[in-house]
């Protein structure tokens, strides 16, 4: 398995994770920073090397979100062509909202 930290300009060497028998087709890359986007792929090995690498998987590394509670939405003020609303934050998300 091989990874990388997707660094905006900068231009940053996949790093190689440990073995990981045949036997096993799953495994848990540690040590990741949280709120950063990766690359991962993998390649098989045999005695005479690795094979050319799988296709590449982006990944975010970051809990996984929770389903955001609906804003309170008020219509403050209003004309005959126009109207003003506000929102208020909704008050359950495990990340930021990033827009409405």
């Amino acid at each position: 398995m091989y990874y990388k930290k997707v660094l905006d300009g900068l231009n940053v060497a996949f790093t190689k994770g440990t073995f990981i028998p045949a036997s096993e087709l799953t495994t848990i890359v540690t040590g990741l920073d949280a709120n950063f986007e990766y690359v991962l792929y993998i390649r098989a090995v045999n005695i005479k090397g690795e094979s050319i690498r799988s296709g590449t998987v982006y990944h975010y590394a970051g809990p996984v979100p929770s389903s955001v509670a609906a804003p309170t939405l008020i219509v403050s003020s209003r004309t005959d062509t126009t109207a003003t609303v506000q929102w208020t934050t909704p008050g359950v998300s495990s990340t930021t909202v990033l827009g409405y």
